[in-house]
């Protein structure tokens, strides 16, 4: 098994494990959520892969059994953040015949590395029930904040897919300096 960082040429793989993800995650994830999410999902990181946005994948021969993906971000400094910078990390994802063997923590764990070399000021994640604990074995701890976290929601049903599409929508207009701080970071 190798685990290594994702580069363009292993998107594709990429795609496909979050698309597994989502049938699994989402009963009613359908053909054209897909199509939509896989092609959303493929501009996206064709712009943003390895300037602030890195993820990692474990490889079973030709076979992409497990990913995790980091996004950086930029924001006007606080006492949490003194350098504006931080980071969020998501999808990290093992296929069910995969799992605990390890390479969710061996991902969490690259990423972590990785994140400390962009000299990010923390890294923030929302935890499944399932990986709870892999992220307290990697270090993570859970927080408190007297901020009630909240959403707008449109519709119930499709949220998900909303809240992925504002997410890239955001991120694709971020400015190219802020992009190009990130990058000059490495």
């Amino acid at each position: 098994m190798i685990c290594k960082l994702i580069e363009k040429d292993d998107i594709s793989n990429l795609i496909n494990l979050r698309v597994e993800y989502f049938k699994e995650a989402y009963s009613e994830f359908t053909y054209k959520d897909c199509q939509l999410l896989t092609e959303n999902m493929n501009h996206y990181l064709s712009e943003h892969l390895n300037k602030d946005c890195f993820g990692f994948i474990t490889m079973d021969g030709k076979k992409a059994i497990s990913c995790g993906i980091v996004n950086v971000f930029e924001k006007v400094p606080n006492k949490h953040f003194p350098n504006g910078i931080f980071a969020g990390i998501y999808g990290v994802f093992t296929l069910k015949s995969y799992r605990r063997n390890g390479y969710a923590t061996e991902i969490i764990n690259n990423v972590i590395r990785l994140m400390k070399n962009k000299e990010v000021s923390f890294i923030e994640l929302e935890a499944s029930d399932d990986g709870f604990g892999v992220y307290e074995k990697c270090g993570f701890v859970s927080s408190e904040s007297k901020y009630k976290k909240m959403k707008y929601l449109y519709n119930e049903k499709e949220i998900w897919i909303k809240e992925m599409m504002i997410v890239l929508h955001m991120q694709r207009l971020q400015s190219k300096e802020s992009l190009k701080r990130v990058e000059n970071l490495g």
